[in-house]
């Protein structure tokens, strides 16, 4: 698995009266899941400053990357328009 990609685990709960809450069982989630964002703007730009973040506006780049850990087969089904071109 790289190391850029992390496995969240899914942990099961009770909670007491006073609201104490107990650890009851708890798995590691067999899809890990990255995510990367890069800011790009383009080099020369004569575009102003934006007055809310001082910085010159351009664009992200966001990469989801997952990584499966289990021994069995896993799918992510996504719809045409969320694909990308990698």
């Amino acid at each position: 698995m790289p190391q850029d990609i992390q496995m969240p685990m899914e942990m099961r709960i009770a909670l007491g009266p006073d609201g104490t809450a107990v650890l009851t069982n708890h798995r590691w989630n067999p899809l890990g899941i990255g995510v990367t964002i890069q800011s790009r703007i383009t080099p020369g730009s004569a575009t102003a400053m934006d007055t809310t973040t001082g910085r010159k506006p351009g664009h992200k780049i966001i990469r989801v990357m997952l990584g499966n850990a289990s021994a069995a087969e896993q799918a992510v089904v996504l719809p045409p328009q969320y694909k990308g071109t990698e």
